[in-house]
């Protein structure tokens, strides 16, 4: 990371109607890792939904941090979330994730938990 990089600054999002989409830049396993959050409403048009992939996280201690550029700042991100960014992201064309982690989410802006997973999840 460069050092002159200002930390990253969550835009608060209404956690029952709208959740954050990470767009994770293309790149090598070894390059850094470059992205930037988008808030999308849960229900944006159901005849074309927005295209991303949905991640649930929860590996490895939650002491060991590192950061990536998102948005032009330094986010903080656990070793864990880096290494799975590096397997996810794609060598030519950017990717659009959701991660069930404190990069899409985070505490200020949940509600009961539960009821919200449990009106994303709805069954088909």
């Amino acid at each position: 990371m460069e050092g002159h990089e200002a930390n990253y600054q969550y835009d608060p999002i209404s956690a029952s109607e709208e959740i954050r989409v990470l767009r994770l830049e293309p790149g090598a396993f070894a390059e850094p890792l470059i992205g930037s959050l988008a808030v999308q409403k849960i229900a944006d048009d159901e005849t074309s939904p927005p295209a991303y992939d949905c991640v649930s996280y929860c590996w490895g201690p939650q002491e060991q941090f590192t950061a990536f550029t998102c948005d032009g700042r330094s986010l903080r991100i656990t070793v864990a979330v880096d290494e799975m960014l590096r397997y996810l992201r794609k060598p030519r064309k950017p990717r659009q994730l959701w991660i069930d982690a404190s990069m899409c989410r985070r505490r200020l802006d949940q509600i009961d938990d539960a009821n919200l997973k449990n009106s994303l999840y709805q069954p088909i």
